[in-house]
C-alpha cells in the first residue's frame, strides 16, 4: 500500500469535486485512510487491494439498529491498483488506546456491546466461519473453520506462512504441538453460531464518554461461537496497557450471572480459543515477518501446552 498524498487528494477530488479538509488518518494492516469534508459533513475514505473487506463492510450495514453503532458505508469502487470505500466518519478514542482507568469506566458499554453482537439475528444466512459478501460463510461447522482455518491454505493472503516458519530459528513444533492439542479441542466445541467481529482489539473500535460509539471494519468477522470474541480480551489483555490489569475472566463471569446466561464449559472453551489465536497469529506474524510478536504468540502457546501436562 502507502498511497501518495497527492494522488490520494487528486482522487477524492474527482470523486467529490467540493470536498475538503482531506487528511490521512491511519494504516491499517490491509487498508490505508484518510477523512474529508463534504456538504458540512466528515466521511472516511479507505484504499486496499482486496475488495472483500469492505464488501464485508457492505453487508454489516444489515446489523446496523441492533445496537451497534456502525458507520455506514456509502460507496464501493476501483481505485489506483485496488479498491476504495467511503463511509461515515465516526469519532473517539480507539479502545485498544484508553488509559486503564477508561478502560474500567467503559467496561459496562463493551459489555453491552458483546451482548449485541451475540443477539444479532443471523438466520437468514448461512454457515460457519468467516461470511462472505452476501452474508453466508462456507463452513458447515464451528469446527470445520478452526480446523480449516489454521490450514496453510493457498487460498488465503497469508499463505506461505509454514513454510517460512519452517524455515526460520524457531521451528514449527510449538505451532505442530499446539495444532494436535487444538484438534482434539475442537470436537468438543458448541455448534453455536453467533455474530463475531474477531478484530475489536485493533483500533476498530471508537470510545466516547465512557461508550462505545463506533464498530467498524468487519474484514475478520465470523459466525460461530460468542464466547471466541472474549477470548481476544483474554488472550491480548497482557500486552495492552489499558487492558492487562483487568480480571476479564471475572468481570465475563460476573456479567454471565447478571444477565441470567448459561454458557457451560465456558473456561474450557475460552482455553480452546486462546490456544487457536496463539496458533493463528504465529502463522500471521510469520508472514509478515514480525518475530517479536511470533515469539510472543508462540511463549503463551507453549506455556498453554505445559499447563495441560
Amino acid at each position: 500500500m502507502g498511497y501518495q498524498f497527492a494522488d490520494v487528494q487528486n482522487f477524492i477530488k474527482s470523486l467529490y469535486p467540493d470536498a475538503t479538509k482531506i487528511a490521512p488518518l491511519s494504516k491499517g494492516g490491509w487498508s490505508d485512510a484518510f477523512e474529508f469534508s463534504l456538504n458540512n459533513n466528515t466521511f472516511v475514505i479507505r484504499f486496499s487491494k482486496y475488495d472483500t473487506d469492505f464488501r464485508k463492510d457492505l453487508y454489516a450495514n444489515n446489523f446496523v439498529g441492533s445496537n451497534l453503532p456502525i458507520p455506514k458505508l456509502i460507496k464501493i469502487g476501483n481505485a489506483f491498483d485496488g479498491y476504495f470505500a467511503v463511509s461515515e466518519r465516526a469519532y473517539g478514542e480507539m479502545l485498544d488506546q484508553l488509559s486503564i482507568g477508561k478502560m474500567r469506566a467503559t467496561i459496562p458499554s463493551l459489555l453491552n456491546t458483546f451482548d449485541s453482537l451475540r443477539a444479532v439475528d443471523i438466520s437468514k444466512t448461512i454457515g460457519f466461519g468467516s461470511y462472505k459478501p452476501n452474508g453466508n460463510a462456507p463452513h458447515k461447522t464451528w469446527a470445520d473453520f478452526l480446523l480449516d482455518a489454521l490450514n496453510d491454505n493457498p487460498e488465503r493472503r497469508v499463505h506461505g506462512w509454514y513454510q517460512i516458519i519452517k524455515n526460520s530459528n524457531f521451528g514449527t513444533q510449538v505451532f505442530d504441538d499446539g495444532l494436535k492439542i487444538f484438534q482434539q479441542l475442537a470436537l468438543t466445541l458448541p455448534n453455536s453460531r453467533n455474530l463475531i467481529h474477531y478484530d475489536l482489539l485493533n483500533s476498530n473500535v471508537m470510545v466516547n464518554d465512557n461508550k462505545i460509539s463506533a464498530v467498524f471494519d468487519w474484514g475478520c468477522a465470523l459466525y460461530g461461537d460468542f464466547v471466541f470474541e472474549l477470548a481476544t480480551f483474554t488472550f491480548w489483555s497482557p500486552w495492552i496497557d489499558g487492558l492487562k490489569d483487568i480480571d476479564w475472566l471475572k468481570i465475563f463471569k460476573e456479567h454471565f450471572v447478571n444477565i441470567g446466561l448459561d454458557v457451560p464449559d465456558f473456561e474450557t472453551r475460552l482455553f480452546a480459543y486462546e490456544l487457536y489465536i496463539g496458533l493463528e497469529h504465529m502463522g500471521y506474524n510469520a508472514f509478515i515477518y514480525g518475530w517479536d510478536n511470533f515469539e510472543k504468540c508462540s511463549n503463551v502457546v507453549n506455556d498453554m501446552l505445559i499447563s495441560m501436562i
